[in-house]
């Protein structure tokens, strides 16, 4: 475990052994970087000083990151976070993630944290395990206002608040998702806000839930 905040300027790629032997999963769970000893920063990766990020990526593969209160990362450079496990990571009503255009978010998973998550354009976010997440103050959990925006292959799993908002100018993608709501949680899966030339694609996902609407 690694009692630590993570200050990073350049391009780099950060990873357990899991990024040598895919088949070796149990290296994520011991791989941890722990925010609960941080303090006076509002995100637990962040910047040395105040260099321009927005053409450099951060490639995190293989971590586990845990009990922070504030953002995972809330920068404007590209991210791709694979195959990594969220516990108790409270953004509260800022952003839980914040990445630029080509970002990927995939094959993760979230326990137990709140705030929103922001990629720009042409980004992808698949194949994540989202589980009862708390998005109410930002009033949703993907904030879908980018172009090209890609949903694919995720479980939305009793997420406070709306799971995701498309408000774009642009396409929206949303494509093989479960949404599910307990038979108490009244928020809705998807909210619509785009504007009038805008194409969202839904196909192929299931909605699941008791009480409230499926879209609003």
């Amino acid at each position: 475990v690694y009692f630590e905040r993570l200050s990073i300027d350049s391009s780099i790629t950060i990873g357990s052994l899991f990024m040598l032997n895919p088949n070796d999963t149990a290296s994520i769970s011991k791989t941890i970087i722990n925010g609960s000893t941080t303090t006076n920063y509002s995100a637990l990766i962040g910047l040395k000083g105040t260099n321009n990020m927005i053409n450099r990526t951060l490639s995190l593969r293989g971590l586990q990151f845990e009990q922070f209160n504030g953002s995972l990362i809330n920068d404007s450079r590209i991210l791709i976070l694979s195959n990594c496990i969220l516990n108790s990571i409270k953004a509260n009503c800022s952003s839980l993630i914040n990445g630029n255009n080509n970002s990927i978010i995939e094959k993760s998973k979230f326990f137990n944290t709140s705030g929103q998550i922001y990629l720009a354009s042409n980004s992808i976010i698949s194949q994540n395990l989202f589980l009862k997440h708390n998005g109410s103050c930002n009033s949703q959990f993907i904030n879908g206002s980018s172009s090209k925006l890609k949903i694919t292959n995720n479980l939305f799993i009793d997420l406070t608040g709306t799971d995701l908002s498309s408000t774009g100018n642009d396409s929206t993608f949303i494509l093989n998702n479960t949404f599910y709501k307990s038979a108490t949680n009244a928020s809705s899966f998807i909210r619509f806000d785009s504007y009038s030339n805008t194409k969202n694609l839904v196909y192929n996902n299931i909605f699941n839930r008791t009480i409230g609407n499926d879209f609003i």
